[in-house]
Protein backbone atom coordinates (compact mmCIF):
# COMPACT_ATOMS: atom_id res chain seq x y z
CA UNK A 1 0.00 0.00 0.00
CA UNK A 2 2.93 2.29 1.02
CA UNK A 3 4.31 1.29 -2.33
CA UNK A 4 1.27 2.44 -4.12
CA UNK A 5 0.53 5.34 -2.53
CA UNK A 6 4.56 6.81 -3.09
CA UNK A 7 3.98 5.89 -6.84
CA UNK A 8 0.69 7.78 -7.21
CA UNK A 9 2.15 10.77 -5.67
CA UNK A 10 5.17 10.92 -7.76
CA UNK A 11 3.07 10.84 -11.05
CA UNK A 12 0.88 13.34 -9.46
CA UNK A 13 3.93 15.63 -9.01
CA UNK A 14 5.43 14.62 -12.31
CA UNK A 15 1.99 15.66 -14.29
CA UNK A 16 1.70 19.38 -12.03
CA UNK A 17 5.19 19.89 -13.26
CA UNK A 18 4.85 19.49 -16.97
CA UNK A 19 2.21 22.12 -17.40
CA UNK A 20 3.27 25.22 -19.86
CA UNK A 21 5.60 27.85 -18.38
CA UNK A 22 3.97 31.54 -17.77
CA UNK A 23 8.03 32.90 -18.16
CA UNK A 24 7.99 35.51 -19.56
CA UNK A 25 11.81 37.22 -20.19
CA UNK A 26 12.19 41.42 -20.04
CA UNK A 27 12.56 43.23 -22.99
CA UNK A 28 16.37 43.51 -22.65
CA UNK A 29 17.34 40.17 -21.22
CA UNK A 30 20.05 38.57 -22.53
CA UNK A 31 20.59 34.82 -22.73
CA UNK A 32 22.27 33.95 -19.53
CA UNK A 33 19.85 35.54 -17.53
CA UNK A 34 16.77 33.87 -19.69
CA UNK A 35 18.73 30.90 -18.96
CA UNK A 36 19.07 31.86 -14.76
CA UNK A 37 16.06 32.77 -14.42
CA UNK A 38 13.72 29.76 -16.06
CA UNK A 39 16.03 26.90 -16.62
CA UNK A 40 18.72 26.82 -13.98
CA UNK A 41 16.27 25.94 -11.18
CA UNK A 42 16.25 22.19 -13.02
CA UNK A 43 19.14 22.57 -14.87
CA UNK A 44 23.14 23.03 -14.18
CA UNK A 45 23.38 26.74 -12.76
CA UNK A 46 25.82 28.76 -15.78
CA UNK A 47 29.54 28.94 -14.71
CA UNK A 48 31.80 30.32 -16.57
CA UNK A 49 34.63 28.05 -18.58
CA UNK A 50 32.15 24.94 -16.95
CA UNK A 51 30.38 23.03 -19.52
CA UNK A 52 26.27 23.25 -18.71
CA UNK A 53 25.93 19.23 -20.05
CA UNK A 54 22.58 19.73 -20.54
CA UNK A 55 22.49 18.78 -24.14
CA UNK A 56 22.27 15.04 -24.30
CA UNK A 57 22.23 14.26 -27.94
CA UNK A 58 25.02 14.25 -30.61
CA UNK A 59 25.03 17.68 -32.25
CA UNK A 60 21.71 18.94 -31.95
CA UNK A 61 21.47 21.97 -34.14
CA UNK A 62 19.69 25.22 -32.43
CA UNK A 63 16.48 24.77 -34.03
CA UNK A 64 15.82 21.33 -32.10
CA UNK A 65 17.03 23.17 -28.81
CA UNK A 66 14.78 26.11 -29.73
CA UNK A 67 12.08 23.50 -30.73
CA UNK A 68 12.50 21.56 -26.68
CA UNK A 69 12.25 24.90 -25.24
CA UNK A 70 8.83 25.36 -26.95
CA UNK A 71 7.28 22.16 -26.37
CA UNK A 72 9.14 21.30 -22.80
CA UNK A 73 10.07 17.71 -22.45
CA UNK A 74 8.46 14.67 -21.87
CA UNK A 75 7.88 14.36 -18.18
CA UNK A 76 8.96 17.16 -16.00
CA UNK A 77 10.56 20.44 -18.42
CA UNK A 78 7.65 22.61 -19.03
CA UNK A 79 6.83 24.42 -22.76
CA UNK A 80 8.22 28.10 -22.77
CA UNK A 81 5.50 29.02 -24.90
CA UNK A 82 5.81 32.40 -23.32
CA UNK A 83 9.39 33.27 -24.75
CA UNK A 84 9.10 35.05 -28.76
CA UNK A 85 10.48 32.42 -31.66
CA UNK A 86 13.63 34.77 -31.80
CA UNK A 87 15.03 34.83 -28.31
CA UNK A 88 13.95 31.01 -28.07
CA UNK A 89 16.81 30.78 -31.31
CA UNK A 90 19.29 33.05 -29.26
CA UNK A 91 18.85 31.26 -26.16
CA UNK A 92 18.93 27.61 -28.09
CA UNK A 93 22.64 28.64 -29.60
CA UNK A 94 23.74 30.50 -26.08
CA UNK A 95 23.04 26.80 -24.68
CA UNK A 96 24.87 25.17 -27.16
CA UNK A 97 27.89 27.36 -27.25
CA UNK A 98 28.08 26.69 -23.30
CA UNK A 99 27.50 23.15 -23.29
Amino acid sequence: MKTFLLLATSLLVLAACNKPSTYQPAAGDSSETIYADACARCHNPFQPGKPLGIVKSLNPNAQQVANKIQVGGTMVMPAFEQIPAERRLTLARWIIDNN
